[in-house]
C-alpha cells in the first residue's frame, strides 16, 4: 500500500524566489534533499541569502552540473 506524498512545492517556490533570492530555475533544479537541508538551519529557520551566497562561493558548481556530481 502506498501512501500519497503532499509536498508543499509551490510554498516552497515562494520561498525560495522571494525570500531567499533563487531563480525559479535553481530551485526546479535542486535535489529534495537539498532544499530541505537549506530550510533546516538553527531551530527552524532556513537559510538567508547571504548565507546561501557564502555556500555558493565555498562550493561552486561545476561546470555542465548543477550539484558538482559527475
Amino acid at each position: 500500500m502506498s501512501e500519497k506524498l503532499n509536498w508543499p512545492f509551490e510554498v516552497w517556490l515562494r520561498l525560495a524566489v522571494l525570500q531567499m533570492g533563487q531563480t525559479p530555475e535553481t530551485f526546479w533544479s535542486m535535489e529534495v534533499i537539498d532544499w530541505l537541508t537549506l530550510c533546516k538551519k538553527g531551530e527552524g529557520q532556513g537559510l538567508s541569502l547571504a548565507d546561501f551566497e557564502v555556500l555558493q562561493k565555498q562550493f561552486p558548481d561545476k561546470e555542465g552540473t548543477h550539484d558538482g556530481r559527475k
